[in-house]
């Protein structure tokens, strides 16, 4: 059996995209995931979380492989994988990269020495691995050039392939999977730098590609280093704030420009969570978060589109937002399990679609008009206020009738309705904020009857969702649990970030749910979450403690993957820091004992019932497969993640701010 190349440490997936759908490149250059035309479309390639799937990948015969290493080209979306020998030095240069508004994936095979072969394979599995395929050749000349065309194609999705004539020595067919149909290897030659181009498609005639492939690279690498001389921000760390302005732009899907929250479905935190979730899809949450990002970046246009996408999803009548929709728009989308798949590293089941669509989250309104705030307040747009006050309005509206209501929380539970105090935190920030809205476009009456709810909405925070037994706010009304979510209280301003409130409620994540400067999301979720980890940053910094807020953060930096990308949480479940011993007696304690009354604790132990109760909607046995180290390294959640990114950006860029407000200037690293 062939030795297989070591890859560096702390080598995940690449991500490269179009602003319409993105792959997914393995250490070692495979491609082993690509949804088409749309991310959220049926994969084409799905090795990823099924070994039966599809992929393109590389081999190189007879060339002794000791290690691979990827990289992405400095300010780009351009990705080289590159094979190395025993002496380090290097045999394959392997650049990957889909230019942006033309659905096309293009692979350059660059060889350290004319002459080597290398064998491509590709394996389309398109609608999941459940459509069948066969193979079609011909020739045809582009640009005046030879080329032979491998077209395969469905009723629903299309993959053609194209390269230079004279730069195959063999074509064939392997086996695929039952039902599926063939793959084909690519047996090249490489006398020089050769170019497969794959063009996919939701028709069977897929379109000719622009055959300069010096001149497209070249266009597409001056297109991304464009667009960041636009951006601002002069601040430490300029190189991964970069990488994390490129992957959230990867994550937007620029027809409409909705967010995806990752390019994948089914990865789970940990093995045998069962917490397969398809993320695919734009919440309206994480997307309101990353318009804030844009608009503290100094990117206005993408903050602008990213909240024209939520207004024009609208319901006309009831609730303003669900907390899902496709990224087209569509606000259909259902749930369901591909059974055949087998899940990734065989952790199953593979889920496409997410039933929170159904959920009911009162958070969003208020996350919507804190991110359109925090848009003005970085481009004093008023027009912007203006064109979509009658939304603002009814979002206002609905939000001052409506905040009693229970509903799912932030963390989305599953069959759980309760107060919880996150939910009621973003609702004050709703009406706050479209009171300041009001006050911008001098509509004083509305103004002073959104803040008059405001007012209402705090009391009954601080009233019911503080504890003042533990000096801490708490998961729900009657439920003694720390949740970090609450930092909102005081990064929204429902609480002055320096008062006692925040200031006892900081002290208490720090202690219990901070470890290593890695927090977590409660006693029951302990992997280190980068969204709260970089709230509480964020605290900080609202608190005037910038040092400790630049502490967490270069803790942070040392945890993403070799290629500066941040997955769903920062470390594998083997390396996660955990909670000392006595932070688990004192929640235990809290639990048991904190309650203000006996109807809290009754509460409290429907809300839990009702947690384990409809954790598993489809009721599927998640068996743990039994994995190695390097497999177990993988399990980190879906990945790149979107939120991780966009509040790293936010928070340095406020770090930024400070530093300038103090007069200490930056220090670009």
């Amino acid at each position: 059996m062939a030795r297989e190349a070591a890859v560096e440490a702390n080598s995940f997936y690449g991500l490269i995209g179009n602003g319409e759908t993105v792959a997914l490149v393995s250490p070692r250059g495979a491609i082993d995931w690509l949804c088409a035309p749309r991310a959220d479309a049926p994969f084409v390639f799905g090795r990823l979380i099924d070994p039966d799937s599809g992929f393109c990948d590389v081999a190189l015969p007879g060339a002794d492989v000791r290690t691979w290493r990827q990289a992405y080209l400095p300010g780009t979306a351009v990705l080289e994988t590159a094979a190395h020998g025993h002496q380090g030095e290097r045999l394959l240069r392997v650049v990957d990269f889909m230019p942006r508004g033309r659905r096309e994936m293009r692979r350059t095979f660059d060889p350290a020495a004319p002459g080597m072969p290398v064998h491509v394979r590709i394996l389309p599995t398109f609608d999941y691995r459940r459509a069948t395929h066969a193979w079609t050749r011909d020739s045809l000349l582009l640009d005046g050039k030879p080329f032979l065309r491998f077209q395969a194609h469905t009723q629903q999705q299309s993959l053609c392939v194209l390269l230079l004539e004279d730069a195959l020595e063999s074509a064939a067919e392997f086996p695929g999977p039952r039902a599926c149909g063939p793959g084909l290897r690519l047996n090249i030659k490489l006398e020089a730098a050769t170019e497969i181009i794959l063009v996919y498609s939701d028709a069977c005639a897929p379109h000719l590609p622009d055959t300069d492939a010096a001149g497209v690279l070249a266009a597409e690498c001056a297109q991304w280093k464009t667009w960041l001389q636009g951006v601002p921000y002069t601040g430490a760390h300029r190189e991964t704030f970069e990488r994390s302005l490129i992957t959230m732009k990867l994550l937007t899907y620029a027809p409409t420009g909705a967010n995806l929250a990752a390019a994948t479905t089914s990865i789970p935190q940990h093995p045998g969570s069962g917490s397969n979730w398809d993320y695919r899809f734009c919440w309206v949450r994480d997307g309101a978060y990353t318009a804030s990002a844009w608009a503290h970046a100094g990117c206005a246009h993408e903050a602008r589109t990213a909240l024209d996408f939520f207004f024009s999803c609208m319901a006309p009548v009831g609730k303003p937002w669900q907390p899902v929709y496709r990224i087209s728009g569509d606000p259909d989308c259902s749930e369901s399990v591909l059974r055949h798949l087998a899940g990734f590293h065989g952790d199953g089941p593979v889920r496409i679609g997410n039933l929170a669509f159904s959920q009911k989250q009162n958070d969003l309104e208020g996350e919507v008009l804190g991110a359109l705030w925090d848009y003005y307040e970085r481009t004093s747009d008023r027009a912007f206020l203006d064109y979509h006050w009658p939304s603002i309005f009814r979002a206002a509206e609905y939000t001052a009738a409506h905040w009693r209501d229970t509903d799912n929380g932030i963390w989305e539970l599953r069959g759980v309705l309760g107060h919880f105090t996150h939910s009621k935190v973003m609702c004050w920030c709703a009406l706050d904020r479209a009171a300041r809205v009001a006050a911008v476009l001098h509509r004083e009456d509305r103004a002073a009857a959104w803040r008059a709810a405001a007012d209402a909405v705090r009391s009954d925070v601080l009233r019911r969702g503080w504890n003042r037994r533990m000096k801490s706010f708490t998961m729900a009304y009657g439920v003694p649990l720390c949740d970090s979510a609450l930092l909102a209280a005081p990064l929204c301003g429902l609480v002055d970030p320096a008062g006692a409130h925040a200031r006892d409620f900081m002290a208490r994540v720090e202690k219990e749910l901070t470890y290593q400067s890695l927090t977590a999301r409660n006693i029951f979720e302990t992997a280190p979450f980068p969204l709260v980890t970089y709230w509480l940053a964020q605290a900080h910094l609202a608190a005037g403690n910038a040092r400790r807020a630049r502490e967490i953060v270069d803790r942070t930096l040392r945890l993403t993957t070799d290629l500066g990308l941040f997955c769903e949480h920062v470390l594998s479940a083997q390396d996660q820091p955990k909670p000392a011993p006595d932070t688990y007696l004192r929640s235990a304690r809290d639990l048991a004992t904190a309650h203000e009354s006996l109807k809290d604790a009754a509460a409290m132990l429907t809300l839990f019932r009702d947690f384990y109760k409809h954790r598993n909607t489809f009721k599927e046995k998640t068996n743990t497969p039994r994995l190695t180290r390097a497999q177990k390294y993988q399990f980190r959640g879906n990945f790149p993640q979107l939120y991780s990114h966009e509040e790293l950006v936010k928070t340095l860029v406020l770090i930024e701010d400070a530093e300038k407000k103090s007069g200490g200037g930056s220090s670009v690293s």
